[in-house]
């Protein structure tokens, strides 16, 4: 297809993206995938984005009655509706506009195919609609053989007849059903549910996108929060606005990630949490929930201990922070740094174990000294390649005897191949697993148990934050 064609949203942003741009107008998509993993949600999308932006559009249900297709789609639609009813109110509007028709037939009949298609051409020659649905291809075919070249007639009637009279149509299509298809049409998009450990995961997949190359084939999508398709990490724009914490009463204090909150019910203190992160994930990524947690925990009145890699030092965290937070740092907050001290927030590390665990403890029990909670904050590679085996282990023996005895919480960052990954593993009360999943960050709970979350960097408010949005 030439590059004058015009390109229409699918309806989800990410998905027009992979699809370089949106669906070509005039074009034959076919949305494939067993019952339940997403099809007609997708293909509503795609209907209601055109009739938003003022498009004629059918729909032609042939396994559901108009009254079980709406009702399906409400949970979806993006009118300005606050009830059923009005929803209804909205469709019966565009109806009577001439912008919108539902058509539920019965099709799965020795006669279904050839009395469908004459009411599918009359349909479109009346309303001529910009758009067209058809959802089930499969269910023409359902119960019967049907000829070869009763099949040849459909697709020829989607691939060249609708399209001559400036229609793009979407076909929802059983996966192991009607290969054929998939030769006529411009673009074939996989729905794919997968259980993983007991959770629920989608995967959107596109097969072809005739006259473009897909980059990124394989995306994580979701219908907990609409019909949400996700993508590589991506920096937001930076918020200059103060940190507004998130506080929680009986003595819990908040992860600074509402959503996280909710499903560990708060953090205590002499809690230990440990934060598994997966290989394929970026700095930016898996520093975005210890960061989120250190800015809350100093503006809800805490005191914080910092151990970085090296690499990142004290005056770099205070530039940060103090854009961010309205507290007194060099009162309430300690990095510990390599080399030279770069600021006062600094304590100097020597790769010295002896010298460097004298340091950590004194500066922990300094900010605590006043009966303040402090939050510890450290990776697991600061001691896998600096100290023994044996320093570490007493060093790991201390810290979280130190962190369940007294005002503390614990946040300690490993990944999976580290020896010491299981010293630490076996001792947090919350264990939380981030990985990539398709270049995907996704964040879950082993203890306690949790869905599958996709995690997205939000500076909407906060100059730091985090958004969750469950997988299922």
């Amino acid at each position: 297809m030439g590059s004058r064609v015009q390109l229409l949203s699918s309806g989800v942003t990410r998905l027009d993206e992979e699809l370089c741009g949106g669906i070509p107008e005039q074009s034959l998509v076919a949305l494939k995938g067993l019952p339940g993993t997403g099809k007609t949600t997708l293909a509503y999308r795609f209907l209601e984005e055109g009739l938003l932006d003022g498009e004629a559009a059918i729909w032609f249900s042939l396994n559901e009655s108009k009254l079980q297709t709406l009702s399906n789609a409400y949970p979806f639609t993006k009118f300005s509706v606050t009830s059923f009813d009005g929803y209804l109110a909205k469709v019966r509007q565009l109806e009577d506009a001439g912008k919108l028709k539902i058509i539920d037939v019965v099709a799965a009949t020795p006669k279904g195919q050839p009395a469908f298609t004459q009411e599918l051409i009359e349909a479109v020659q009346r309303l001529t609609p910009r758009r067209l649905v058809v959802d089930s291809y499969s269910t023409l075919f359902t119960g019967r053989v049907a000829k070869s070249e009763e099949r040849t007639a459909l697709q020829v009637t989607f691939s060249k007849v609708i399209p001559s009279r400036g229609c793009t149509t979407m076909l929802t299509v059983e996966s192991d059903s009607e290969q054929q298809i998939d030769y006529a049409a411009d673009i074939v998009i996989s729905l794919e549910r997968q259980l993983v450990d007991g959770r629920s995961r989608r995967l959107l997949t596109i097969n072809k996108r005739r006259g473009a190359k897909t980059i990124r084939p394989t995306s994580l999508f979701t219908l907990s929060d609409g019909l949400k398709v996700f993508g590589p990490y991506r920096e937001p724009e930076a918020n200059t606005n103060k940190f507004k914490p998130i506080r929680l009463d009986g003595g819990l204090y908040s992860t600074g990630i509402a959503q996280l909150d909710d499903l560990l019910g708060g953090v205590s203190l002499g809690t230990i949490i440990f934060l598994e992160i997966g290989p394929d994930i970026r700095v930016e990524t898996m520093q975005l929930i210890p960061l989120t947690m250190k800015l809350n925990f100093l503006a809800v009145g805490g005191r914080l201990a910092f151990w970085p890699l090296a690499g990142a030092n004290a005056a770099a965290f205070r530039a940060f922070a103090e854009r961010s937070l309205d507290v007194d740092l060099p009162r309430v907050a300690r990095v510990m740094e390599y080399g030279k001290v770069t600021d006062e927030l600094g304590v100097k590390v020597s790769g010295i174990f002896e010298a460097d665990n004298t340091a950590w403890c004194s500066t922990v029990s300094g900010l605590g000294k006043d009966g303040s909670p402090v939050l510890k904050a450290y990776n697991v590679e600061n001691f896998e390649y600096r100290y023994s085996l044996e320093d570490t282990l007493r060093f790991i023996a201390n810290d979280l005897i130190d962190t369940i005895s007294s005002p503390r919480i614990c946040i300690v960052l490993g990944k999976p191949w580290l020896r010491l990954n299981a010293a630490f593993a076996n001792h947090a009360y919350i264990h939380l697993e981030l990985f990539s999943v398709h270049g995907t960050p996704v964040l879950r709970g082993r203890r306690p148990w949790t869905p599958e979350f996709v995690v997205e960097a939000d500076y909407s408010v906060n100059p730091m934050g985090v958004r969750l949005t469950e997988l299922s």
